[in-house]
């Protein structure tokens, strides 16, 4: 089980670690169902400054935060992921 998942709060690390350690490049729903397989569907997302969000939100939460660009339906990792 995933290191920053509790009581399903789920840290947004753990699904850029998804992104950044895959070899698959993902389009928005894939990811989405990835995150799903991985940490159930009931999971909502927290980040390093506390906000919390729901699936549908996380992906424009991490563009929004540099860490992840499109390019046409696909994500791409993009800048650093946090080391902490």
């Amino acid at each position: 089980m995933a290191k920053h998942i509790q009581m399903g709060l789920l840290h947004i690390h753990e699904v850029l670690n998804i992104i950044y350690n895959s070899d698959k490049i993902f389009t928005i729903e894939e990811l989405k169902q990835e995150v799903i397989n991985s940490f159930g569907e009931n999971v909502s997302f927290t980040s390093c400054s506390e906000n919390k969000f729901e699936i549908n939100e996380m992906v424009d939460f991490m563009l929004q935060r540099g860490k992840i660009q499109l390019e046409g339906n696909k994500i791409y990792p993009f800048g650093e992921a946090c080391n902490h």
